[in-house]
């Protein structure tokens, strides 16, 4: 029965219908008591979390606990599907299970495709929970070597994971994204640019000019897009500014009290022609 009731929360999660309470109730009861086979917990998990449905401690603390035990038989996509569940859920499973499925990334990281690296990077930082230096260095690494497979979204949520668990990914990667990014700007969505703009800021790793003044174009180009103005201005201006301060100064985008970060509450107001003059 275990089975049916993973299947049927994934199928469903897939239809996007609508669930009632006792229903998911029902099958919560059911599934902690019984989770005895390895792609139950995973695609339960993923299943809930698809659904936007916290399902209660219980499950996923049992769960957790499972998982922990038998992690090693775990395949990589089960591995991050568990972890980007917890996270999106916005449930901490527990740090043995996150140490567990941290050694098996950064000992099985050749079978790791980049949306797997992507969101297990994105689930660790959303958890809050740093893996560990050997395990981001290794996923730095195996980036580099697939970048180009790497959509928009992957790419910005690496670097900004990445800035959040504020680890220096090493220049390779940094600037190879740079160029990724200033080539495909405009499948980029405003979101994914102000994260890995912010991530160069956070970083204090300044990209090549080019993604500066792509970036800069593409927020002329879709300003109203853009639900707040100042964050993806305060993000360009601060990396422009740890290349050259003498250009804010000159165009009065810094203040004495904020040294050569623009202050985001004044500079809210600045006009397209003050944007482009960041570069």
């Amino acid at each position: 029965m275990t089975v049916h009731c993973a299947a049927y929360l994934t199928t469903c999660s897939l239809h996007v219908l609508p669930w009632e309470n006792a229903a998911l109730s029902v099958i919560t009861r059911h599934l902690w008591l019984a989770f005895l086979l390895l792609q139950d917990i995973s695609n339960t998990l993923w299943a809930y979390a698809t659904l936007r449905h916290y399902p209660g401690s219980e499950l996923l603390d049992g769960a957790a606990k499972q998982a922990v035990f038998t992690i090693q038989r775990f395949k990589p996509q089960e591995v991050v599907n568990t972890l980007w569940s917890y996270a999106t859920l916005g449930h901490d499973p527990n740090n043995l299970l996150l140490d567990a499925m941290a050694a098996q990334m950064a000992e099985r990281i050749q079978h790791f495709r980049p949306q797997a690296i992507s969101n297990s990077l994105w689930a660790y930082a959303k958890l809050g929970y740093n893996p560990g230096r050997e395990v981001l260095d290794v996923t730095a690494q195996r980036a580099v070597q697939s970048l180009p497979q790497y959509t928009s979204q992957e790419i910005a949520n690496t670097l900004w994971a990445l800035a959040t668990l504020e680890h220096h990914p090493g220049v390779q990667l940094l600037d190879a994204s740079a160029v990724q990014i200033a080539r495909r700007i405009e499948q980029f969505s405003p979101q994914d640019t102000t994260n890995s703009v912010w991530a160069y800021a956070k970083l204090f790793h300044y990209p090549c000019n080019d993604l500066l003044q792509f970036a800069a174009m593409y927020c002329l180009r879709h300003w109203h897009r853009y639900a707040r103005a100042t964050p993806v201005v305060w993000r360009l201006s601060s990396l422009s500014a740890q290349s050259n301060h003498a250009l804010f100064t000159r165009h009065h985008l810094c203040t004495p009290h904020c040294g050569v970060y623009p202050c985001p509450r004044r500079h809210a107001h600045l006009s397209y022609a003050k944007i482009c003059l960041l570069f």
